[in-house]
């Protein structure tokens, strides 16, 4: 994962992983943490996002509150990958910004699976690797969450050393509907114009609806 370095040293020493989408979960924890260390997470989370009103006695505070919404969003900025920048390159507050990004990986079927591929092909850096992948995958109806470390399909023939699971396992998705796993094991995608190049998703589980 890239750490977040350089031009933003207080993001820097707590070693914090930029968010490049899979890690959106643990990304969020992190940002929660530093923002509150900071004292900038109630611009955030909503519960400040009043600017002072623009009076003498109210000078000070106001320009308090301008310095901190200017460190919040630049901290929300600065903490993703460029990938995601353009999601909110135009949002101008840090509670819009957390919404959007938040948005992003609460979504589902097509929107949702597109962003997931967009993520695995950042993994390839090709730009055509995945199109005949995502194109297959729109044909049914897929839930993604990408802020857990598994994974689920629907497509039986996408995998391989597959291992039946017994007893009443269940996936929680997206939605927090509950399913029972099926089957788990590893999914190959094939690189499009590359035969000898792929990859591999570790831990996929396979689901009945």
């Amino acid at each position: 994962m890239e750490s977040i370095n350089g031009g933003n040293g207080s993001l820097a020493q707590y070693g914090m992983e930029k968010l490049v989408g899979i890690n959106y979960k643990y990304w969020r924890m992190c940002m929660e943490v530093y923002l509150q260390g900071q004292d900038l997470w109630e611009l955030v989370n909503g519960v400040d996002t009043e600017i002072p009103a623009h009076t003498q006695e109210n000078s000070k505070p106001r320009r308090k509150w301008k310095i901190k919404f200017g460190k919040a969003l630049f901290s929300l900025r600065t903490s993703i990958s460029k990938e995601l920048v353009d999601h909110i390159r135009n949002v101008d507050s840090p509670q819009r910004a957390r919404l959007k990004l938040e948005s992003l990986y609460t979504q589902k079927n097509t929107a949702r699976m597109q962003l997931f591929v967009n993520e695995l092909a950042m993994l390839t850096q090709g730009a055509h690797a995945f199109a005949s992948y995502a194109n297959n995958a729109k044909k049914e109806e897929w839930i993604m969450d990408s802020r857990c470390s598994h994974h689920v399909t629907g497509d039986d023939s996408s995998f391989s050393e597959m291992r039946e699971h017994r007893g009443d396992r269940v996936i929680v998705t997206a939605d927090n509907s509950t399913y029972p796993m099926v089957k788990e094991g590893v999914v190959k995608i094939n690189v499009a114009g590359n035969t000898t190049r792929s990859v591999k998703l570790q831990d996929v589980f396979m689901f009945q609806v």
